[in-house]
């Protein structure tokens, strides 16, 4: 009994064993002479150089060296050895961003792009063939652009501004960090060496801005800076400088303001004009009958009612009716 289980065993053992070599033998026959595809990020500023490297000190006889681009796999350079030492330049793309900027060496298959722009931005695959044995090497590059520096200015609402040189300080300060023309980078508010504030800014170029309100008397320990992955720009706030000592209010601040201004000066004007007509009028002989010449009086003496009528003077600006009369003949 106990000898064919151990029989059944031995059996089971020899296949499984004999899976595990066929398992390598077909691993073997699969991945011979291919090599394994690795990926590597280069990040670089526009209009800088980039070089892609192939980690060969020296290419031999036989060696195929081929350098592609995109998700199309357009072709750029390739050099095969035992045909030309010399490599070939291909630009299929039909803007044709290559031309007269790449550059392979001859010696070590490496790929130097000059003057690099957004364009170039993208995957690079590399085939390497060497001894009937292919390698394959990926590399993501990232173009920047040039950084410009920050500039900080005093940020004033259009009712601020009117008011600022008019009203007393107080203790705090506005300002305003922009940048335009950027994608992918970060702005940030920095006290010394500790982050205040930060945005984010994406692919898309656009003007970015990022505010901050100061004590006046804060020292000059604030600083503005934009970044990407390789690169920065610093622009300092200098407080004495930018504020002033006026007033910054807010918006429910500055309303507030020009509704008293409207108002009081509403109240000013009517006071002004009910003073100035109260002074023409005081200057008026407290009986307005003017008294008539006796000439006058004969007249009036064979004028009926109807022919009567008041005669206006001129004080100043205002106009002033009399009761004395004149006859209408």
């Amino acid at each position: 009994m106990i000898t064919p289980i151990l029989q059944h065993i031995h059996v089971f053992y020899h296949l499984v064993s004999t899976m595990k070599i066929s398992i390598f033998l077909f691993m073997s026959l699969v991945f011979q002479g291919v090599g394994l595809d690795t990926e590597e990020g280069k990040s670089v500023m526009e209009g800088d150089p980039v070089t892609l490297n192939t980690n060969l000190t020296e290419l031999k006889t036989d060696d195929v060296i081929e350098w592609r681009f995109g998700g199309n796999g357009s072709l750029v350079a390739r050099i095969k050895r035992s045909v030309n030492i010399n490599p070939i330049y291909e630009d299929n793309n039909e803007t044709g961003i290559f031309r007269d900027r790449v550059k392979l060496n001859n010696q070590t298959g490496d790929l130097t792009i000059k003057n690099i722009t957004s364009q170039h931005s993208g995957l690079y695959k590399l085939k390497i063939k060497r001894d009937n044995k292919n390698s394959y090497h990926d590399f993501s590059v990232a173009v920047y652009s040039r950084l410009p520096v920050p500039v900080i200015s005093r940020h004033l609402s259009h009712c601020t501004s009117l008011l600022e040189s008019l009203l007393p300080s107080v203790s705090k300060c506005s300002v305003l960090c922009s940048v335009m023309n950027v994608s992918r980078v970060n702005l940030s508010w920095y006290n010394g060496s500790v982050i205040h504030s930060s945005i984010s800014v994406s692919d898309v170029k656009t003007t970015a801005s990022l505010h901050l309100e100061v004590e006046y008397q804060d020292n000059n320990t604030y600083r503005c800076v934009i970044n990407n992955s390789i690169a920065n720009q610093t622009q300092h706030l200098h407080i004495n400088e930018l504020c002033h000592t006026f007033a910054n209010f807010n918006h429910l601040q500055c309303l507030a303001f020009i509704v008293i201004f409207s108002v009081s000066s509403i109240i000013i004007t009517h006071f002004v004009h009910k003073w100035r007509a109260d002074k023409v009028y005081s200057k008026i002989p407290s009986q307005n009958a003017i008294r008539p010449t006796d000439e006058e009086s004969n007249m009036d003496s064979s004028c009926t009612f109807e022919d009567k009528k008041p005669v206006m003077y001129m004080t100043g600006q205002q106009e002033i009716y009399t009761e004395k009369t004149t006859c209408v003949k």
